[in-house]
C-alpha cells in the first residue's frame, strides 16, 4: 500500500516567509527567505503549532484523525 500525498493548500505569503496547508493531515510547511542581495531558503513542517524535526517532507498519514483511536 503506497502513502497519501499531501495536497498542498494555496498559498499564503509574507513579508519573509509563506505557508501552504495540507488539506489532508493539517501539516504546515513554512517556506522562510532570509538574506540581502543573496536569498537563502529553508522550509519547516509545523503540525498543532509544533515543529516537526524533519529534513524531508514528512509522510502524510491521510485523512486529518484516520487512524487515531
Amino acid at each position: 500500500m503506497t502513502a497519501a500525498r499531501h495536497r498542498w493548500g494555496p498559498k499564503t505569503a509574507f513579508l519573509n516567509k509563506s505557508e501552504r496547508v495540507c488539506a489532508r493531515c493539517g501539516l504546515v510547511k513554512v517556506t522562510r527567505h532570509d538574506g540581502g542581495a543573496t536569498v537563502i531558503s529553508w522550509v519547516e513542517y509545523w503540525r498543532d503549532c509544533q515543529r516537526l524535526a524533519y529534513r524531508n517532507t514528512p509522510p502524510c498519514p491521510g485523512a486529518r484523525g484516520a487512524g487515531e483511536p
